[in-house]
């Protein structure tokens, strides 16, 4: 059945960033052009960014605005020869050759407590990629391992799935000047009759529990508002949370469309 003139046929999916999930959201991709445009910008605003260090087999660099239970990580082209001969390099530098920039990907923290009765729920026909590495500025290298649904990619709205290696997890509390405290929720917006939708519908949504949502986007004014049939990704918007309500119009040549909103949650008396 054609969809009434003005009508949006699209679902709007809004993943939770609580903790508590499981798996929780362990970071959020955002490909940028420019890597230090990018970082000064959300330094401006009140992000503390901290240097990340480059994927060598990925052939990508990457800065980190990190919370206490996820990141949001910058990643831009480092070395393009090594980006376009690797899958998830060459994702990036596609992306970016379609947009100035934006939301990319995100990723699901897995945990060994339940990697095992999980993972195989949440990729069927996973995909496991051993020992990537990052080595940061101070020397220190990261391990994790890597598992996605299907096709190795970091470009679309299906997750992929991470297990950090002991001793390797980057995640860590830091107090940022604009009081921004975590990742309050992810949105995406997906065609209602899609494959990617009901791998949604029937599998990570009921696993996450209560921690994604979707219900169909009523806005007869999609197409031209958000954007959603022009991103390849399906990501439309990161909300985060902190001790003021604000938005941030960040610069389009450098950001493409993201949406980077943050909205009011009190802090917990043991944390104050």
């Amino acid at each position: 059945m054609t969809p009434p003139t003005g009508a949006c046929d699209h679902v709007a999916v809004r993943l939770s960033g609580d903790p508590s999930a499981t798996p929780p959201i362990d970071h959020v991709l955002v490909a940028v052009p420019d890597l230090q445009r990018a970082t000064t910008c959300l330094r401006d605003l009140g992000f503390v960014v901290a240097d990340g260090g480059c994927h060598p087999t990925l052939g990508t660099r990457n800065a980190l605005v990190q919370w206490a239970d996820a990141y949001v990580e910058l990643i831009t082209p480092h070395d393009p020869a090594v980006a376009a001969a690797n899958p998830l390099g060459a994702d990036l530098l596609r992306f970016l050759e379609q947009r100035a920039g934006g939301l990319l990907g995100f990723c699901l923290r897995l945990t060994e407590a339940h990697v095992t009765r999980r993972l195989a729920d949440l990729t069927a026909g996973w995909t496991v990629w051993q020992d990537v590495t990052r080595t940061s500025p101070s020397g220190t290298t990261l391990m994790w391992d890597l598992a996605f649904p299907g096709t190795p990619r970091l470009r679309g709205p299906s997750p992929f799935f991470i297990r950090w290696h002991p001793q390797s997890v980057p995640h860590r509390p830091v107090r940022h000047p604009n009081s921004t405290r975590g990742i309050e929720a992810l949105h995406v917006h997906l065609p209602e009759r899609s494959a990617v939708y009901e791998w949604y519908r029937d599998v990570l949504i009921s696993v996450l529990d209560g921690h994604a949502t979707a219900k169909p986007c009523k806005s007869t004014q999609c197409r031209g508002h958000h954007g959603t049939h022009d991103n390849p990704a399906g990501l439309t918007a990161l909300t985060l949370i902190g001790d003021t309500e604000d938005r941030w119009a960040l610069p389009p040549e450098i950001f493409g469309d993201l949406e980077l909103a943050v909205h009011f949650q009190p802090q917990p008396e043991e944390d104050q």
